[in-house]
């Protein structure tokens, strides 16, 4: 195992660029610097599961019996396999529309932030990064 110099902070064996084969991580995953990334992923997307729940909640009130999907589709949408790619959006135009002022003529607001906001989402998951 390397030391990290005085001053720095330590370093994990799994990042350590002149190991030729890198081991796993072999600290606690809270003292370990190539764990935080994880933690702070995983604490990220159960808080904004929670927050598109609360806000499918609020919608429900603003516009009783409109919205198409019940409130534990929220949660499970995101984890069905090929549901994944259009539940969550049907879901969030629910509640853009039961949530918004209507647009101009008396019809839906217009969502084009909304619409931006899905195309980043597929981009990011069908081209990101996973599996690094």
């Amino acid at each position: 195992m390397t030391t990290a110099p005085p001053g720095s902070s330590p370093r994990c064996p799994a990042q350590d660029s002149t190991v030729r084969r890198r081991p796993r991580c072999h600290r606690l995953a809270t003292s370990c610097p190539c764990w935080r990334p994880r933690w702070t992923a995983t604490s990220s997307g159960w808080g904004w599961l929670i927050w598109f729940a609360r806000v499918r909640t609020v919608a429900e009130r603003l516009a009783p019996g409109q919205l198409r999907y019940r409130l534990f589709m929220v949660v499970v949408g995101w984890f069905i396999p090929v549901g994944s790619v259009f539940l969550p959006k049907q879901i969030a135009n629910d509640v853009w529309h039961a949530s918004s002022p209507p647009g101009r003529g008396g019809g839906m607001a217009p969502a084009g932030l909304l619409h931006a906001w899905w195309f980043v989402w597929l981009a990011t998951f069908f081209f990101g990064s996973h599996g690094r």
